[in-house]
């Protein structure tokens, strides 16, 4: 159906009053002028004319809830209130030719009791047009026929509904439930189609949490989710999508070690992380549910540092002497990572340097080997510094100490 075209309902009905009406009174003795539309004020000319005003709409109480189909969202269902005013040839509404005129129109209108239209904005509503003649008083004409210049004129107030404008969307269909649609041809799933029915329903409120302790970590390190109903059956932790191995469940907390290899160290890198509250849902398939999200600190691991030392052209040692410093760890950042590396002394840092690179064969483990050459012209005075390791914005809490020739 063209649902989007009963938008122009309303005027689609009053233009077929309008065109019904000069229709049939052109043709009587003496004839018809025209139908006007509008506030009931005479037309200009010397023949009889007609007016129509709609001066209300309705939403029809006996359909507000009525849908076209079954669970889809009601149109909008409408009571459209009519005047029919009638002027002679001098432009009077309360004469004897007036008059006659107003029955020669109520004649028509009655004859309307039951309407149908080919009119694209009318044409696919399930229910016919119902016109009905309703009572006009003294009232309901001075509300309307109000202001300088007017006056009451006798006129004859009518109704027509059900007029309907629906949603232009497309309607909101689903599958059925209880169909296996993967099976050629659809058969009904086992226990007739119960097993397609899976409503889970929680005993609470759901498990929800809203803090992380503590909110930086590293592999290995145990962190604790603190929120409520976290003792439920089937919860899990991820980071990144990475489950996490779970130690301990309360109602208030759930305790988690940080796995040692993280998709084996390529998965993930250090940084800040998305930490969520997962539920797997007793499901065929099962499926998983996420309540709520945290940001957690990924911090890289350093186990060991080395310095060596070798000329920077060995056919001239006045070049001087270039010191790589070799740092082994874990999750030490991935090529493109945000690595900076500084050497740290006195209660300062003497030097940073960000041009770190992975070990020259690559270890069967990434992130577990990178290097920076401390050159000759760096600044750095030989003696003892320790090394600060910083990847995508997480500092290592190991800084061990290297000494520099």
């Amino acid at each position: 159906m063209a649902l989007a075209d009963t938008g122009g309902a309303v005027g689609a009905v009053t233009q077929l009053l309008r065109d019904r009406l000069q229709a049939t009174l052109q043709g009587a003795t003496p004839a018809l002028g025209q139908v006007t539309v509008g506030r009931p004020n005479a037309a200009s000319g010397t023949r009889p004319s007609l007016n129509l005003f709609l001066y209300e709409v309705q939403f029809d109480p006996s359909l507000r809830n009525h849908a076209l189909d079954a669970g889809q969202v009601p149109p909008l269902w409408l009571s459209l209130r009519y005047l029919l005013t009638a002027f002679d040839t001098a432009s009077e509404s309360d004469s004897i030719d007036a008059h006659t005129w107003l029955g020669q129109g109520m004649r028509v209108l009655q004859d309307l009791n039951f309407m149908t239209s080919a009119h694209a904005a009318l044409r696919d509503s399930p229910e016919p047009l119902k016109l009905g003649f309703e009572e006009a008083g003294p009232d309901l004409l001075s509300k309307i026929m109000q202001g300088e210049g007017e006056h009451v004129r006798c006129s004859v107030a009518f109704q027509v509904r059900p007029v309907m404008i629906a949603r232009a969307e497309e309607p909101r269909y689903s599958l059925l439930v209880g169909i296996d649609y993967t099976a050629p041809p659809p058969g009904i799933l086992p226990n007739d189609g119960e097993d397609g029915i899976q409503i889970v329903v929680s005993p609470s409120m759901g498990p929800a949490f809203d803090s992380l302790d503590p909110p930086s970590f590293e592999v290995g390190d145990t962190v604790a989710l603190k929120g409520n109903d976290l003792h439920l059956s089937g919860l899990g932790v991820q980071i990144s999508g990475v489950p996490l191995d779970i130690l301990e469940r309360h109602p208030d907390r759930i305790v988690a070690r940080i796995p040692l290899v993280l998709g084996g160290g390529t998965q993930l890198s250090p940084g800040s992380h998305p930490v969520t509250l997962t539920e797997t849902l007793p499901t065929v398939p099962p499926r998983v549910r996420r309540h709520g999200m945290v940001a957690g600190g990924l911090r890289p691991r350093v186990t060991s540092a080395g310095v060596t030392s070798t000329p920077v052209d060995p056919l001239d040692p006045a070049e001087g002497t270039r010191h790589t410093i070799r740092l082994q760890g874990v999750l030490l950042g991935a090529p493109g990572d945000a690595a900076v590396a500084g050497l740290y002394r006195d209660g300062a840092v003497v030097r940073a340097y960000d041009a770190l690179t992975p070990a020259p064969s690559p270890p069967a483990t990434p992130q577990t080997d990178v290097r920076f050459s401390v050159m000759p012209d760096d600044g750095v005075p030989a003696g003892a510094y320790r090394v600060i390791l910083r990847v995508n914005g997480q500092q290592a809490r190991q800084s061990p100490v290297v000494n520099i020739p």
